[in-house]
């Protein structure tokens, strides 16, 4: 069986271009001399757990693939970078159907998910839900550039945005998932809704599109904590 350090250095030589030498781009991003580099290469000296992190944040190696070796029951996710732009948003959301991806049709698996606002994945079954998600990302919270003032009826995404969260928020309906939402979950997308109204950046038809929609994805998680719903093998509780 491969060691966990032979297996991190066969991923970092798939990363590193091969005009380039592994062992140099080691040493050049731990700031260690090129004998220290070669020795951990060649397994003469193990990697510690902070370069591990460093050289897998530089070259993007997912940790599951080296903790899963020996630990087959357990699984790591990572803490995704600052979204600032549209691009980082497709990145997260494909990134967290990954990170969902081995979760799937796993009976001994479970997501525990506490939340103080209407869970993100009920937005993506729903393409209207998923535009007026990324809206409030984009003004309320203002985590995207943009005008001050831009109308909801204007603001467009693309359709690699929408299959991406589709594809997420499928992933995570198949996972065995218990939720635990605060007194103000509903109240604080409606809030979000008000104020969007309020400031005339929604126009009252999208906002009773978008309250009809929110109605609809609760009258599907109703149905979902019902003891009598038998029609799907995943274990779903809500609190």
């Amino acid at each position: 069986m491969k060691s966990i350090n032979q297996t991190f250095v066969e991923k970092l030589k798939q990363q590193i271009p091969d005009n380039i030498s592994t062992t140099d781009e080691i040493a050049s991003v731990l700031g260690i001399n090129y004998d220290a580099a070669y020795r951990r290469v060649n397994e003469k000296v193990p990697f510690t757990l902070d370069e591990v992190i460093t050289l897998s944040k530089k070259f993007d190696i997912s940790l599951n693939a080296l903790y899963e070796i020996n630990e087959p029951n357990s699984y790591l996710i990572r803490e995704s970078k600052p979204i600032v732009n549209i691009e980082d948003i497709i990145t997260y959301f494909e990134k967290l159907y990954k990170e969902l991806s081995p979760l799937i049709g796993r009976d001994d698996a479970s997501i525990l998910f506490a939340t103080r606002e209407f869970p993100m994945f009920y937005f993506f079954h729903n393409p209207l839900l998923i535009r007026f998600k990324i809206f409030i990302w984009s003004t309320v919270l203002g985590i995207l550039p943009m005008k001050k003032y831009i109308q909801f009826k204007d603001f467009e995404i693309s359709d690699r945005l929408i299959k991406v969260a589709q594809k997420a928020g499928k992933a995570y309906n198949a996972v065995n998932v218990t939720e635990i939402w605060s007194f103000g979950s509903i109240n604080n997308v409606l809030q979000q809704l008000l104020y969007l109204y309020n400031m005339r950046q929604i126009a009252q038809d999208d906002a009773l599109l978008i309250t009809d929609a929110l109605r609809k994805e609760l009258k599907k998680i109703e149905i979902n904590t019902s003891f009598s719903k038998a029609s799907t093998k995943r274990k779903f509780e809500l609190y």
